[in-house]
């Protein structure tokens, strides 16, 4: 018996010598060598499980692996899945970990006619190495607990890992027995850590989740959803109290004055000073516990000693021959890294390879270049009249690049990425295209949401996973003198914005609640309740547009914070925009339907259809004049509206993937930017010349 990896295949299994499903017609054979055998999670609803399916698999030689499947279309979910796959790729010689060939990440498509949503045809799939062996919590139940020695060596290991792992800003928020394997040779190996349904889940509910750890073993502020690289130190302390006692922690008793562990008499056989390591370990605070995985290993080293001798002794010092030749070669390495990288910069052209998928795109505010950001931590700058790259790098930060704004006068343009350190940064833009760093914007979450002031971007907002918003003075490239302003909102932020005249910046969270801050004077101004999203005018910093979970979108006067026009929208909304001028409001709703609003005129919005089966995942209005909104939908297809509603052209993009992203150029609104799923960035020509309201 082997399985389908189609998700919303109805009957997923069938015979072992089959070649396609015999209920879908999905291929059984992935990446023509590997069946599915067997999965390794249960299979649940695809539409109300998890979002990952993990099965065992054979190739045609014999060999089994684990494939990991993403069956969720959401783009956070994706970078992440991806995230993971890239950080096991670059652990692949660490023993620790799983193995991860440089292909092992692929993307299967599932057939045109097959049994799936339409919008859902593409698969993120992660191929790794089989652990032979026990998990730590298997073999528990068929020993004794462990020894001082077996915990020290485990707990060595464990941090030596754990030091790699946090060394690429990842970090496994799901340390327990049940997720480290012992190979025959007595090796630890971390394994599902990353996954994407654990980090990404935080990430996108951005608040408590029973999905993202386990009780027992998680620490306080992960339970809180405010999970840091210190909560897998509490994991491992109350992993190894576990190991050390042979009982759950949930069955251990506590004391009632700081609700700690009271479990040193169930492990009698360790001393004192491994006890204390382990509750430093399990502190609540995560202040008290070690600072980081360096900390960490020096206090085991304190505990006990590295072994620094070989079976003939302690070894001797090199001799002064050998350092001769160790500075040769060094010297050598150096000289070509150095011709490497002179090399990279006068050589002539610009190449680059493609995406590997496009996290945000924005064009330069006089239309000269288009900029795209990447979760393959790369910025990508172009220039729109004769489409020749001009910048590709990884600048600067340790992970992907979700986010991208341009300052309003253009000679600036700011980056954020999922990082836990470099995760924000202020760049120039030169006049004659070249692309200088500026400076840092630190903080200690994943800054998520970045956004200009109006005024010539003098100011930059940044806001993290964790609730941290913090206003900048881009003129100062002092770290510590250029935060003008902080506050700390109540869970996940997804966007910030400023309003015109820059006295209010608007912060909106995963929790529904929006806040209009005064934040010169640190001043919370107005609470928004029920609210998935704003945005400011453009024109007229008088007016704010919200957009409420239960479908109804408001124009607000911002003086009193009276209601002046209200429509509904008969759906959730995912995302509103102002026109340039300021007088129609753009709103994409969970039922992907595109709806126009002319606010201050109209009571009733217009629904941008030309076809009934258009499914709109993204919009964009022309950037200067307003006059015209392009829709792009599921099925690739671009359709092109004046601002009364009336459609104009329909673009097909001739790409099976799915557009994430749309950009009208501010100088030339004839020239549309499309980005696509698979990472691919066209500029379209979608109209040869405007006369009025005819499009030619």
């Amino acid at each position: 018996m082997i399985y389908c990896i189609n998700p919303y295949c109805t009957n997923r299994q069938n015979p072992y010598n089959a070649n396609y499903c015999q209920t879908c017609g999905t291929s059984l054979l992935i990446k023509d060598q590997y069946r599915l055998v067997r999965p390794l999670r249960p299979l649940s609803d695809p539409f109300n499980g998890f979002n990952i399916e993990v099965f065992e698999v054979v190739n045609n030689q014999g060999t089994l692996k684990v494939l990991k499947v993403l069956r969720s279309n959401d783009r956070t979910l994706r970078r992440l899945f991806v995230r993971e796959a890239e950080v096991l790729t670059s652990l692949r010689n660490h023993q620790g970990v799983p193995q991860v060939e440089s292909e092992g990440y692929f993307r299967f498509q599932l057939p045109k006619n097959g049994q799936f949503p339409h919008n859902r045809r593409e698969l993120h799939c992660l191929l790794m190495e089989k652990i032979e062996g026990q998990d730590l919590e298997q073999w528990l139940r068929e020993n004794e607990a462990i020894s001082q020695d077996l915990a020290l060596d485990w707990l060595r290991q464990l941090a030596q890992i754990l030091h790699e792992i946090h060394h690429r800003n990842l970090f496994h928020r799901d340390i327990k027995p049940a997720n480290i394997m012992l190979r025959p040779n007595g090796k630890l190996v971390l394994i599902d850590f990353g996954a994407a349904r654990w980090v990404t889940q935080t990430i996108v509910n951005g608040g408590r989740n029973t999905e993202v750890y386990t009780y027992g073993y998680a620490a306080p502020e992960q339970m809180d959803g405010n999970a840091c690289l210190q909560s897998d130190f509490f994991a491992l302390g109350r992993t190894f109290v576990h190991l050390l006692t042979g009982q759950r922690p949930n069955d251990l008793p506590k004391y009632p004055q700081t609700n700690q562990l009271n479990w040193r008499r169930s492990a009698p056989q360790i001393s004192e000073s491994l006890a204390n390591f382990i509750d430093e370990l399990m502190a609540p605070s995560v202040e008290a516990r070690p600072r980081d995985t360096q900390a960490l290993l020096q206090r085991l080293d304190i505990i006990n000693p590295p072994d620094t001798t070989t079976e003939n002794g302690p070894q001797p010092n090199p001799t002064s021959r050998s350092r001769v030749i160790v500075g040769a070669i060094a010297g050598f390495i150096i000289i070509l890294l150095l011709s490497v990288w002179i090399w990279d910069y006068i050589k002539p052209g610009t190449t680059c390879s493609p995406a590997l998928d496009v996290s945000e795109m924005a064009f330069s505010p006089d239309g000269r270049y288009l900029a795209t950001v990447s979760l393959d931590n790369t910025l990508r700058v172009l220039k729109p009249n004769n489409n020749k790259l001009i910048y590709c790098k990884s600048p600067y930060h340790k992970d992907g690049i979700v986010a991208l704004k341009f300052s309003p006068d253009g000679k600036k343009f700011a980056t954020a990425s999922l990082s836990l350190e470099n995760n924000a940064a202020l760049w120039k833009m030169n006049a004659d295209g070249s692309i200088s760093f500026l400076r840092p914007f630190e903080h200690r979450n994943f800054v998520v949401a970045l956004t200009f002031s109006p005024n010539k971007g003098k100011y930059l907002a940044t806001a993290t996973a964790g609730g941290s918003v913090r206003v900048w003075d881009t003129g100062n490239f002092q770290q510590s003198n250029s935060e003008v302003r902080s506050k700390q909102y109540d869970g996940y932020v997804t966007a910030v914005d400023f309003s015109l005249d820059e006295k209010y910046l608007a912060i909106v969270g995963r929790n529904n609640k929006g806040l209009i801050w005064e934040w010169q004077t640190n001043t919370d101004k107005k609470l928004l309740n029920d609210v998935v999203a704003v945005a400011f005018s453009p024109k007229d910093a008088k007016y704010l547009a919200t957009a409420d979970a239960k479908g109804y979108i408001k124009v607000l006067d911002t003086n009193n914070f009276n209601n002046v026009n209200t429509v509904d929208l008969k759906a959730y909304p995912t995302a509103i925009s102002f026109s340039p001028e300021g007088k129609h409001l753009l709103i994409l709703g969970a039922d992907k339907k595109a709806k126009l609003w002319e606010w201050e005129k109209q009571d009733e919005t217009i629904t941008l259809e030309h076809d009934p089966q258009d499914k709109v995942v993204a919009f964009a209005f022309s950037s200067n004049s307003g006059r015209f909104l392009a829709t792009a939908n599921t099925n690739g297809t671009i359709n092109v509206w004046d601002n009364n509603g009336t459609w104009k052209k329909n673009l097909s993009d001739n790409n099976s993937n799915s557009i994430v992203a749309i950009a009208f150029n501010p100088q030339d609104e004839k020239q549309l930017a499309v980005a696509s799923a698979d990472g691919s960035v066209k500029l379209i020509k979608w109209s040869s010349f405007i006369f009025g309201s005819w499009v030619f």
